[in-house]
């Protein structure tokens, strides 16, 4: 009471003091707390400094506007059953396969559906009608719709439910531009079927959208302002009908003006090609020869991404096809002759050889092709003239050379196929290096093909000799061949410039041929002697020299191998 009684003399409020409902057990002054009110000037110093203080970050925040983040290429994700009949086994995985490409922030992602803030605002604005945002997109509705909201990207995916699991299909098409799209990539998705049937749906949404996202993240990129350039029409008072982005780069392109940025067609060809993704090479390439079918560029590398696929008459049919609209140019020709040629029509792959240096007589390429079919044929003479005949239409190209190289070490020619060689590196100098290695592993195979016919001889000659139907005379004669062969194909070996990192190849290579030139003298001195033992020798540096050859060839197959050549 005392102290209440002071409060009230000093005019300050009593606080009553009640116990917490979960301190109960808690008695005693310990429990218990003062507050003191703090006074009316001390509040309202506190609440002008609070004021003073927002107003400040108020004006730092009109001052300095956080930056806005760069702009993405918009993709569309449409998530639908893949016929109309069969919503029943729809799954859709749209919501999910959207949130991982957004989470990227390779992409900004538009999910379809009508009220799609993209798809809303383009019917707004009359962009697009109400039927064309309806609830079932054809791949035609689909690029509409893509066009209308500025789209980049489309992203189809149909799952389903079926006996085997769920699976699902899915393509993924970039924009090429104003109405032309290509196809990045179509899959097939192998069923998934888990063994609890409660989390079977959420394990294979997950992993269908894991299958995808390396496919959709690795597309090529596209940026959005050479898109909104592609999608300008073209100009009514143009001759050619042309489009605006056929003129090259705009004002705003950061490329110098005398050069034009490779569209997306050529983007994929050179991904796909690098990649070695021939199927979708392939189905990039025709979608572009739908667009342009009289482009030889494109009809040519058709042809020879379907020779590499391995597709040989698809290739040689293609090559006819694409002679119908293109009869001038002299790269189909030439490629037509190679589809002859590997179906062994040898007659067919000449005429169109020809018929390419008709159109184009300064190629090289050209004759060396004829005369790698006249050499097919039987016919060396005629094919060292139309490598001579090459050699002369260009003779900065190293090609013909490589091939006369080539002659020269069948004809056991081996000074002569050095120079051609040496010649041939001399005019490829250091940009060609790779092309210098494959050449350099082709003649190797050549010269390690010589150096197995002579071993085969050497053990044929020991055997005419036991059997006795073979001379003394005879085989000491067949035996200095095969010494005088043998040490011409290291003499080449060592002689011939070498590529970077032939080294050990050419050291095994040279060190086999010497093994059989050895083989071959003690062979030479056993006729001479009939020694047993010269013979045991001769044998044993034989299978020697046999086995080197066969290290060598594998480290010159390590070398050559695609994993190899791509570092």
């Amino acid at each position: 009471m005392r102290r209440q009684g002071a409060a009230i003399r000093s005019g300050t409020p009593s606080v009553h003091r009640q116990t917490l409902p979960d301190q109960r057990s808690m008695t005693g002054r310990a429990c218990r707390t003062s507050l003191a009110a703090p006074s009316r000037s001390l509040c309202r110093s506190l609440w002008v400094s609070a004021l003073l203080f927002a107003a400040c970050i108020a004006w730092s925040q009109e001052q300095s506007p956080p930056p806005k983040p760069a702009s993405a290429p918009l993709m569309l994700i449409v998530s639908q059953p893949s016929a109309l009949d069969r919503k029943a086994d729809f799954v859709d995985i749209g919501f999910f396969l959207a949130r991982s490409v957004k989470e990227t922030g390779l992409y900004d992602v538009a999910l379809y559906n009508a009220s799609e803030p993209h798809v809303a605002a383009a019917v707004k604005d009359g962009r697009l009608t109400q039927q064309d945002a309806a609830a079932y997109l054809t791949e035609a509705a689909a690029r509409k719709v893509a066009e209308a909201i500025g789209a980049v990207y489309i992203v189809r995916v149909s799952a389903a439910r079926g006996r085997e699991g769920i699976g699902a299909v899915a393509d993924m098409q970039v924009r090429m531009g104003s109405s032309q799209w290509s196809t990045v990539f179509s899959s097939t998705l192998v069923p998934y079927k888990g063994r609890d049937r409660k989390s079977q749906l959420l394990e294979a949404i997950h992993a269908h959208v894991g299958a995808l996202m390396p496919r959709i993240t690795a597309a090529p990129a596209v940026a959005p302002a050479n898109v909104a350039r592609s999608t300008e029409t073209a100009k009514p008072d143009s001759p050619t009908g042309a489009r605006a982005d056929d003129k090259g780069p705009s004002r705003t392109s950061p490329e110098p003006s005398g050069q034009t940025a490779p569209s997306a067609a050529e983007m994929l060809v050179d991904r796909f090609r690098r990649s070695g993704d021939t199927a979708n090479l392939i189905l990039t390439l025709r979608r572009a020869i739908t667009d342009r079918p009289r482009d030889p560029k494109l009809r040519r590398d058709l042809v020879a991404a379907l020779r590499l696929r391995g597709w040989t008459e698809a290739a040689r049919e293609e090559a006819e096809r694409a002679l119908l609209l293109c009869p001038g140019d002299a790269g189909l020709h030439r490629l037509l002759g190679d589809g002859h040629r590997e179906l062994g029509e040898l007659d067919k792959a000449i005429s169109a050889y020809q018929e390419a240096i008709r159109l184009e007589p300064g190629n090289a390429a050209n004759h060396v092709a004829l005369g790698d079919a006249l050499w097919d044929q039987g016919k060396a003479s005629e094919a060292e003239a139309a490598y001579r005949a090459g050699q002369e239409a260009d003779p900065k190209s190293a090609l013909p050379r490589l091939r006369m190289a080539k002659l020269r070490v069948q004809a056991l020619r081996y000074q002569d196929a050095i120079a051609e060689m040496t010649a041939a590196r001399e005019l490829m100098g250091d940009a060609g290096e790779a092309a210098y290695a494959a050449a350099y592993a082709e003649m190797a195979g050549v010269l390690e093909g010589v150096a197995r016919d002579v071993i085969g001889r050497l053990v044929a000659i020991r055997r005419d000799q036991i059997a006795g139907t073979r001379s003394r005379e005879e085989s000491h004669k067949a035996a200095v061949e095969c010494r005088t062969a043998a040490s011409g194909v290291s003499a080449c070996f060592s002689d011939m410039p070498l590529p970077s990192r032939f080294g050990p190849v050419q050291a095994a290579y040279v060190q086999a041929a010497a093994l059989l030139a050895q083989a071959a003298s003690a062979y030479l001195s056993h006729l001479e002697t009939q020694s047993e033992a010269d013979d045991k020798e001769a044998t044993l540096l034989r299978q020697e020299a046999a086995r080197q050859l066969d290290e060598a060839a594998k480290k010159l197959a390590s070398l050559t191998s695609p994993a190899q050549s791509t570092r």
